[in-house]
């Protein structure tokens, strides 16, 4: 007589692999899902951050941050915020937590970010005597446009690459870098 519980088991373990691979699958998707988004959630409170550092600089000082040695027709310096400026009164710094590569950028996650500053929505260089002009966070990092997209649908609900007519939202991206607006406005640019 032969035995065929032991035909059924085997079965019943195939059976069983293929549920928990499965599972596997959609658990694993779930969580690459999440640690994607909480990069996203990440990177946008250091923007916020870097923001709130530069206008507690200038509330600090009285003054906006000192342009950029390394490209002054369109960035300001972020020097400021690390290191006390030579004749700067009132400095209560360091106003940023992230690292400095040099005076005009600042390293983050592989990448770099500069402090430019355009005429208020519009991309747009500002000039000596411009009356008002908006800080932007520039953000640029090789190979990174699905990290835009997440950003902008995140922070402004859309994906819209390289929008700049797009003056409602915060992000503008294109292939290669992305500029979160802040709220920050400069009058009367010298």
């Amino acid at each position: 007589m032969l035995n065929k519980k032991g035909a059924m088991f085997g079965l019943d373990a195939r059976i069983a692999l293929v549920i928990f691979g499965a599972l596997s699958v959609i658990s694993g998707a779930a969580l690459y899902s999440a640690i994607q988004q909480a990069k996203v959630t990440a990177f946008v409170a250091d923007m916020e951050e870097l923001a709130k550092s530069i206008e507690q600089y200038y509330l600090d000082t009285g003054e906006i941050l000192a342009v950029s040695s390394g490209n002054p027709s369109m960035d300001l310096g972020v020097d400021g915020l690390f290191n006390k400026p030579a004749n700067v009164s009132n400095w209560n710094g360091p106003y940023s937590q992230l690292s400095q590569r040099n005076a005009g950028a600042i390293d983050y996650n592989s990448g770099t970010i500069t402090i430019p500053y355009r005429l208020v929505d519009s991309p747009t260089a500002c000039t000596v005597g411009t009356k008002k002009c908006r800080i932007y966070i520039w953000f640029a990092k090789s190979n990174s446009i699905n990290f835009y997209k997440s950003v902008e649908k995140f922070v402004d609900g859309t994906e819209n690459p390289s929008d700049t007519s797009d003056n409602d939202g915060k992000i503008i991206y294109s292939t290669s870098s992305m500029f979160y607006k802040t709220d920050i406005i400069i009058n009367n640019l010298n």
